[in-house]
């Protein structure tokens, strides 16, 4: 039985993501070496993404707080690896993971950050693109058949 783009039951489905997924976005990952204790950021472009910024607004007697939260949604991807895979790997350049704390970019950009250089640090990224950019507060890996659409799912601000 045929439904939309693929059989039903087949293994290899081919998804159509919806074409409002069409931002590309640069993922700035953390890495902190266990052993020297020395911080080195990966930046990671990627293609075809989903960007959604929300602008909320709560009221109280005295006071209005503004907050963004910024959804982002990217495709499954054979570059990623999940935190504890990528960590062991020697050639962390080819592939990606993403975990709180980590930096994305609305756009590809060819910036580095690098804290131990002045004016090269994450808080300089930040500053930098402060209107198109989040530091990572959740991360959803729905990848798993039944899901629907398989993308890693993240909210932050």
């Amino acid at each position: 039985m045929k439904y939309g783009n693929f059989k039903y039951g087949e293994s290899d489905v081919n998804f159509r993501y919806p074409i409002w997924w069409d931002k590309t976005v640069t993922l700035f990952h953390r890495y902190e070496d266990d052993k020297t204790g020395m911080v080195t950021w990966y930046r990671k472009v990627l293609a075809d993404c989903f960007w959604k910024c929300a602008n909320n607004q709560l009221a109280t007697s005295n006071t209005v707080a503004k907050d963004s939260v910024i959804t982002v949604r990217i495709r499954k991807n054979d570059s990623f690896k999940m935190s504890y895979e990528w960590r062991t790997l020697p050639d962390k350049e080819s592939y990606f993971t993403i975990d709180v704390g980590d930096i994305i970019v609305l756009g590809a950009i060819s910036d580095t950050i690098d804290e131990y250089t002045a004016g090269t640090g994450s808080a300089d990224l930040l500053n930098k693109y402060s209107s198109f950019c989040m530091t990572v507060q959740t991360v959803n890996i729905n990848v798993h058949s039944g899901v629907g659409l398989p993308h890693y799912h993240i909210t932050g601000g």
